[in-house]
């Protein structure tokens, strides 16, 4: 008969949980908050290598969907990337907005007539993003890619961030 050993219970106990200071919940657990912006600007200021492992899983999980698996993930080392969202205007209309381009030495206004040429919709400049008519992030993952050669790695789907 074999000698089964039992695991020492206090080598697992007393578990430790890092509360969020903005929301309270467990950090696991952010992504389920209402304000999930306040918490990532919380776990930015206190746990910056956990906000970096945060950003780096939502960017794998974005480009294994979106390139070939024998891609290794790799990381701007100044954390600039270019975000693409949809959001809903007050008509109901989706529009897509891009942010970031000119940390990449894009031209935004330059970038918006050219959008709105390629796509034949409208696309405007607001502060530093791009609002284009419509819900197309996943043309403007590939447009942005060859037309200003940004590294699809430096893209990030915004919305993932924000389940809710």
């Amino acid at each position: 008969m074999e000698n089964y050993s039992t695991p020492n219970l206090k080598d697992c106990y007393p578990l430790e949980v890092e509360y969020c200071g903005s929301c309270g919940l467990p950090c696991d657990l952010c992504i389920y908050f209402e304000n999930y912006d306040s918490c990532l600007e919380w776990l930015k200021k206190k746990h910056p290598d956990r906000y970096q492992k945060l950003l780096a899983e939502s960017l794998k999980n974005l480009q294994l969907r979106t390139t070939p698996s024998n891609i290794n993930l790799k990381i701007s080392e100044d954390n600039q990337y270019v975000g693409l969202s949809e959001k809903s205007d007050k008509n109901g209309k989706c529009n897509t907005w891009i942010s970031g381009l000119s940390n990449f030495g894009v031209d935004v206004k330059n970038a918006s007539e050219c959008i709105a040429e390629i796509f034949h919709c409208v696309s405007s400049v607001e502060g530093e993003e791009v609002v284009v008519q419509g819900a197309r992030k996943k043309e403007l993952y590939n447009l942005l890619a060859e037309k200003w050669e940004i590294d699809p790695f430096d893209m990030e789907d915004l919305d993932e961030l924000h389940p809710l």
